[in-house]
């Protein structure tokens, strides 16, 4: 009988027929990274999808040392706010991601990644 059994831990014991062994590519993914990981990497991913412009913007009108200075013409609050949501991201107990988790980052790279014309 072939089947994926979970132990106590929560983690899927590989596949095993045939001297072949074979574990879903969700669960790899899954016990890889903690929920709160995955999901500070999905929004750190989706901020820096949406600074970007400004940021090359911003080194496009003077040097680099004077846009680094200037915070990309991006708010202190901002950054601030940033840095907090992430902190507070990665305080979240260890859970492993879902598939939900996986099909929602997926979703969210793909936008990220995705070409935007601008009208």
């Amino acid at each position: 009988m072939v089947s994926a059994l979970k132990d106590t831990s929560e983690r899927v014991i590989p596949l095993t027929a045939g001297g072949v062994t074979a574990v879903p590519f969700s669960s790899n993914i899954g016990q890889a990274f903690r929920r709160g990981e995955f999901f500070a990497g999905l929004f750190i991913l989706g901020f820096s999808n949406g600074i970007f412009e400004r940021i090359t913007q911003a080194i496009a009108r003077g040097t680099i040392e004077s846009a680094i200075l200037d915070t990309y013409g991006i708010s202190v609050l901002v950054w601030v706010a940033c840095f907090i949501a992430v902190s507070l991201l990665l305080r979240q107990p260890p859970e492993s991601v879902t598939r939900n988790d996986l099909i929602l980052g997926l979703t969210i790279t793909a936008a990220a990644f995705g070409t935007c014309q601008r009208f």
